[in-house]
């Protein structure tokens, strides 16, 4: 994982597929979406994790996304990048500010 992210719990990591976890995702944020359009993106993809950190971090990017995008449709996904695994939170949403991108990307 990218900027410089660790596993979480190393003595509970173990491998976990992208597919189940999406639907999770999804799952505990229906009442949260309302209107808006929550969809995973099917996968059969593994990643190595602890699951319950995983779900923790994907589930704030699609709970942020939902609370402040002001989005219609919010779509999660996760594919391949250089041997890893890449999860991706997609909004048709307003995005950041500049002000706001360059504080939230900074390592």
């Amino acid at each position: 994982m990218p900027c410089g992210s660790s596993l979480g719990n190393a003595a509970e990591a173990a491998n976990h597929l992208a597919g189940d976890l999406i639907e999770r995702i999804c799952r505990s944020n229906r009442v949260l979406a309302g209107q808006v359009e929550l969809r995973g993106a099917p996968s059969r993809l593994t990643f190595f994790s602890d699951e319950g950190w995983a779900e923790r971090v994907l589930g704030n990017l699609v709970t942020n996304a939902l609370r402040h995008a002001r989005a219609t449709k919010v779509l999660i996904g996760a594919r391949r990048r250089a041997g890893d695994i890449v999860f991706d939170v997609l909004d048709n949403g307003r995005g950041l500010s500049p002000r706001h991108f360059a504080r939230c990307s900074r390592p």
